[in-house]
């Protein structure tokens, strides 16, 4: 079994709950708006509830663009949810390698000021065959376009390439130049439920399920 360090997917799970937070506080604070209105005035006309809902809606029209974006995260943290679950999915594949390799997951690289970087790395796999940087996508679409004909893999592409670059440049520094010949393998890994991939490998990169 593979050595196993960091949590796959803790990111992209911390991600989902902060684009989720942002819409019920806003409900919150429009109802406790409301609620205070009430409990002031208790309206009982219907010209009184008018005004008040209008003095509500004054008063939140200057966070109206917020109000609309934390809608808009709310619906679409599930995506990140849903790359939580893709990359616990890898890592439960990559444990089952033999004792001599080693999984890294979520891999957040120290920045200039010492600080973790807020870009991640999915996963990295170092063991006898190499170093493998491996991006992990969990689509709702089965098939997998090459890249000349599908953004989403065109992306995840250039995202491995540049993820692997990073880590060679860092491993050649950290060991003073003696890793400059180690070649960093960039890896896209689909994980959807029978991924069908036209094309396997797209220059430096392989794409694989």
């Amino acid at each position: 079994m593979a050595i196993q360090l960091g949590q796959a997917g803790y990111s992209a799970r911390r991600n989902a709950v902060i684009k989720r937070l942002p819409l019920p506080l806003f409900v919150l604070v429009a109802t406790t708006i409301v609620a205070a209105g009430i409990s002031i005035s208790a309206p009982k006309q219907p010209w009184a509830w008018i005004l008040l809902v209008a003095a509500v809606a004054a008063g939140l029209y200057p966070s109206r663009r917020d109000l609309l974006e934390s809608c808009s995260d709310f619906v679409n943290a599930r995506r990140w949810d849903q790359g939580a679950d893709g990359e616990q999915m890898t890592a439960a594949e990559l444990a089952k390698l033999p004792d001599d390799f080693v999984a890294i997951h979520d891999f957040h690289p120290i920045g200039p000021d010492g600080e973790p970087a807020a870009w991640n790395v999915d996963h990295i796999v170092v063991g006898p065959t190499g170093v493998f940087v491996l991006d992990t996508k969990n689509h709702k679409s089965r098939a997998v376009q090459p890249a000349e004909r599908d953004r989403n893999t065109k992306q995840a592409v250039a995202q491995a390439q540049r993820n692997a670059a990073e880590l060679k440049s860092r491993l050649v520094t950290w060991s003073s130049g003696e890793l400059k010949n180690e070649f960093v393998v960039p890896v896209v890994v689909y994980v959807q439920p029978s991924a069908y991939i036209e094309k396997p490998r797209e220059g430096h990169v392989r794409v694989s399920r």
